[in-house]
């Protein structure tokens, strides 16, 4: 509705107020000044990430747009996954080519976690790295793909899915106390499990459906 429209344009307002004054403000300053460049009140939200346009590094400027397709491409896997808050690509890529450090961009984005990378290009091999920190700049996991440079897509996708399946599992809390399942749950998976064993497919799947809508 109109209420909703107007709040979404308000914040994307904010983000981009945001970045612009990181941008104009020296690395140097002093962290109430980094901290002043941060959305007035605002918080980092749990299970949050931000992917950032992955950096150009070859010699090759055409090679940019195979950098913003892979950062696109992870952005939309990790939006996939349930409980993760993922920042779209307007606000992330506000920072493509900024020099600001990972404390200041997950302050103004609201995140705690960052993922970045880079795309190296010689000849016919591709080497793409990505990088996962938290809000202070702390390495969490990194990794690298070396590929022939074949089918472009599918290469996008494949590596896309391998970086948000791995980020996504270290960004998402897990609970700190066990899990207790239902128990009257519980008896009849245990029962449906048996079924499955003595090959009992049709009764074996009753029993497995009554566990899921108990639990």
């Amino acid at each position: 509705d109109a209420n909703l429209l107007a709040t979404m344009v308000d914040g994307a307002v904010l983000v981009v107020r945001a970045v612009q004054e990181v941008r104009a403000t020296p690395l140097a300053d002093s962290p109430l000044a980094v901290a002043g460049t941060a959305r007035a009140g605002s918080e980092r939200l749990p299970n949050s990430i931000a992917v950032l346009p992955f950096v150009n590094i070859s010699n090759d400027p055409d090679n940019d747009y195979f950098c913003d397709g892979i950062s696109e491409e992870i952005l939309n896997a990790l939006s996939e996954f349930k409980g993760l808050n993922v920042i779209g690509r307007t606000s992330s890529f506000a920072f493509k080519g900024s020099d600001a450090g990972i404390d200041r961009i997950s302050a103004v984005l609201g995140v705690s976690h960052v993922l970045q990378g880079s795309v190296r290009k010689a000849g016919n091999r591709l080497r793409i790295s990505a990088q996962l920190l938290d809000h202070t700049g702390r390495q969490l996991w990194t990794e690298t793909f070396d590929r022939e440079l074949a089918n472009v897509f599918d290469i996008q996708e494949e590596i896309a899915q391998a970086v948000a399946t791995t980020a996504a599992s270290r960004v998402v809390s897990r609970p700190a106390v066990g899990y207790h399942p239902n128990l009257e749950a519980y008896d009849h998976y245990l029962a449906g499990r048996e079924l499955l064993h003595r090959r009992e497919t049709g009764s074996a799947l009753e029993e497995l459906q009554r566990a899921i809508d108990l639990d």
